[in-house]
């Protein structure tokens, strides 16, 4: 995805002041990076809401402050939301450099449906941490699961190519996602659930008193 931008300008108000700012429909932002100056911004809330329909975490933006021309380029790396109403009351901007490689969040998206019917889709890692060069960030990973067809088949991090450039910050053999039959499934779900209480139940006899005490 190209193409993405955003305008900023210049923030005075700080602390419980930028309440005011939320109120006419303006979020403050956070704009900071290695070797940069951070910078106290805001952004109307309208134009924010629309780039995270589009960027996510892990598509470069070109963000420019006031009247400069020339645009940085940046990610958005937290936002802050009220978890009551999910008003936004704050967004961080991280400023890339181009030949500095980072670490990116890349989402994974799980498309089609298994070859065999009555097969459950375990779907296990939905982020995928990966390392490269601003330019070469993978923009999502979309997974056809269409060709799993039997219990125990799945798609491995080994199994993806990410392109040259990137390297995964995963173990190789880690699942991204796999399908099983629901009675496997349920199975481990029931294995994991015993495992679990027998570990509590130790806990609580290590911490019982004894007959000598």
């Amino acid at each position: 995805m190209e193409g993405l931008k955003i305008k900023a300008t210049s923030r005075g108000l700080v602390g419980k002041q930028v309440k005011q700012l939320r109120a006419q429909g303006v979020t403050p932002v956070h704009l900071y990076g290695h070797g940069v100056d951070s910078r106290s911004l805001q952004v109307e809330t309208v134009s924010l809401e629309k780039l995270f329909s589009q960027a996510g975490t892990s598509h470069l933006v070109d963000l420019t402050v006031d009247k400069t021309r020339t645009a940085v380029k940046v990610l958005v790396r937290e936002v802050q939301r009220n978890p009551i109403n999910d008003q936004l009351l704050h967004v961080d901007f991280f400023q890339v450099t181009m030949t500095e490689e980072i670490t990116v969040e890349v989402p994974v998206t799980v498309v089609g449906e298994p070859g065999a019917k009555r097969l459950m889709v375990e779907h296990m890692l939905h982020q995928l941490s990966v390392k490269c060069l601003p330019g070469n960030i993978p923009p999502g990973l979309e997974l056809d699961i269409s060709s799993l067809s039997e219990p125990g088949q799945g798609i491995l991090i080994k199994d993806i190519d990410f392109g040259a450039g990137v390297s995964v910050n995963h173990d190789p053999d880690d699942i991204i996602v796999r399908v099983e039959s629901p009675r496997t499934a349920v199975a481990e779900e029931v294995a994991v659930g015993e495992e679990a209480t027998g570990v509590e139940a130790e806990a609580v006899a290590e911490k019982a008193p004894s007959e000598e005490d």
